[in-house]
């Protein structure tokens, strides 16, 4: 940004949001260059982003103008907590810069009637924000809400982040945005959401998972970052059976008519696809000697359910040893499978011209990239793959890998980590972060250690960009499939052990190779300048960028 630039843009904040607004920024923002790493705390981080004065004293004069013919929000307090939770939560209500028309009090199994009868005296543009006992607003939340679904009209509902208060302890639950796979799997979303009146009614359900699943076949459904709540409630398991709702979102989904079932696993419903017909896949797997790293990664593919349907591709890039071409010609007797041995005879190692040569020798309908130290676990990890290509729109599919040691070493891709791209997860023994590395979900990339991709649209699209040697090129492919409209999944029920050292990294960024991987940081950054500057769709935007610890983030990052 030139110097005009950044005078027109401070004039605006001090307009907006007054002198002192900006020096807090100012100050936060030259502490952070100081040290962009450092961890935000949860306080510190409410601070920077609680409205100003001059911003509530606007926003109550634009309520005002409003009252009459603005849109009207009618709140639906459900009473489930103590005397005190009711209290707290009717406090911060009151203290709404735009102002509840009403707010009732009761059973969520109650809101139809009240919302009919709310109707039935009042017209125009009237939305329902449905609130538990012991959530607590702050004072800008219902006009964000409403500034939110003014600016995209087409969602009739949405929902926030929201944060639980616990024994003096924050525990933070930033949210994608909205996430149609991930809500089927487990309501990411909460109890808590606003929706227009009209569309409520025509809900069937009174349970919030319910609803939720529901409006997904019907309504747009919209997230707004701007805002959240804290809440010392803990969300409820859902007492609604969902199953069925589930299943009935994968049909609208599916390109073909299949049979859904849903099992629940590791606090997540797992849904599977029925293949009527499983395509032949490529298998394209780049390989310099490491003959027993090879042997591992063929032998979990040679138990596969669907093995028979696999052309295995190993593309030869210059070894140097003997028992490697030992190992090549005793392939035909050691494996019950479909292998072929290409030869690239380019220089170096390029992950991208590799992989782009060993598609020229393809012939099915999908490609799994796979890298030579990848030991898929179980019979139907190549299965759940081909499952998610099912689902309309899907270009491309990723797995849940593990280190050795049985922590998490790629859960998904989160673009913008580290300024390029990191993955989600990295080291979790568990769920991770929102139950993230168990959950089946839509994501803006995955690595290619072990990707499924639809073979025309890699074509289309060209395939890797040979620019990116070694780093970024997987991510920068992913990128590509979502600018042609396509979804890209992560599949956690896909699971595989990468034997790359969790230390490779460091170790190998020396020398020419770090001045290699410091361009590919800069070409990465030009080409998706304007990905990176939105940031990640589903990575919060409160969370931080500078650690794989999901803690809070810089609030100024991405705000203009």
């Amino acid at each position: 940004m030139d110097i005009k630039g950044k005078v027109e843009k401070f004039t605006n904040i001090v307009e907006d949001k007054g002198a002192a607004y900006l020096a807090r920024r100012t100050v936060f923002q030259a502490g952070m260059k100081l040290n962009g790493s450092r961890i935000v705390s949860y306080e510190e981080f409410k601070e920077l982003c609680a409205p100003v004065k001059k911003e509530i004293v606007a926003q109550r004069e634009e309520y005002r103008e409003l009252q009459e013919d603005g849109p009207k929000v009618l709140v639906m307090l459900c009473t489930d907590g103590s005397d005190a939770d009711i209290e707290s939560t009717k406090a911060s209500l009151k203290a709404q810069t735009y102002r509840p028309c009403k707010v009732l009090i009761g059973s969520r199994d109650h809101i139809r009637t009240h919302v009919e009868n709310f109707l039935g005296d009042n017209g125009g543009d009237v939305w329902v924000l449905i609130l538990r006992a012991g959530d607590v607003l702050p004072p800008d939340y219902i006009y964000r809400l409403l500034k939110c679904a003014e600016d995209e009209p087409e969602n009739a509902l949405w929902y926030t982040d929201h944060v639980v208060m616990e024994g003096g302890e924050a525990r933070t639950h930033f949210k994608p945005d909205f996430n149609e796979e991930q809500l089927c799997a487990y309501n990411y979303i909460g109890e808590v959401f606003m929706v227009r009146a009209d569309a409520l009614l025509l809900m069937e359900n009174t349970d919030a998972y319910a609803c939720l699943l529901e409006a997904v076949a019907d309504l747009g459904i919209g997230h707004c970052s701007d805002v959240w709540y804290e809440t010392t409630v803990t969300e409820r398991e859902s007492d609604a059976s969902v199953d069925e709702l589930i299943k009935n979102i994968f049909t609208g989904m599916c390109k073909e008519e299949t049979d859904i079932s849903v099992a629940t696993g590791d606090g997540v419903r797992n849904v599977s696809l029925s293949l009527n017909v499983a395509p032949l896949v490529d298998v394209l797997i780049p390989n310099m000697d490491h003959a027993e790293d090879l042997d591992k990664c063929l032998r979990s593919l040679e138990k596969q359910s669907v093995a028979g349907r696999l052309h295995v591709i190993i593309i030869e890039n210059n070894s140097k040893l003997e028992e490697t071409e030992s190992y090549y010609e005793s392939l035909g007797e050691a494996f019950d499978m479909d292998i072929e041995v290409v030869r690239w005879e380019g220089t170096g190692f390029n992950y991208a011209a590799l992989n782009n040569f060993g598609e020229k020798h393809a012939k099915g309908e999908y490609l799994l990239l796979l890298n030579n130290d990848v030991e898929l676990m179980g019979e139907n990890a190549v299965e759940k793959l081909f499952e998610c290509m099912l689902i309309e729109g899907v270009g491309a599919v990723g797995a849940k890998l593990y280190y050795e040691d049985g922590s998490v070493q790629h859960a998904g891709v989160i673009v913008g980590m580290g300024g390029v791209a990191g993955h989600a997860c990295v080291g979790a023994r568990d769920g991770g972060y929102l139950n993230s590395a168990n959950t089946m979900r839509r994501v803006s990339a995955v690595t290619a250690a072990c990707m499924l991709i639809d073979r025309a649209l890699y074509q289309k699209i060209g395939g890797f960009n040979e620019e990116f040697a070694v780093d970024f090129n997987d991510v920068d492919l992913c990128l590509r499939i979502v600018s042609e409209g396509r979804k890209i999944i992560y599949q956690p029920q896909c699971e595989g052990v990468h034997y790359e050292s969790k230390s490779r990294g460091k170790e190998m960024r020396e020398g020419e190779a770090l001045s290699r991987y410091n361009a590919d940081v800069e070409r990465f950054r030009e080409l998706w300048s304007t990905f990176l500057a939105k940031g990640d769709p589903y990575y919060s935007p409160n969370l931080t960028l500078s650690r794989m610890d999901y803690s809070c983030g810089n609030p100024f990052l991405l705000k203009k």
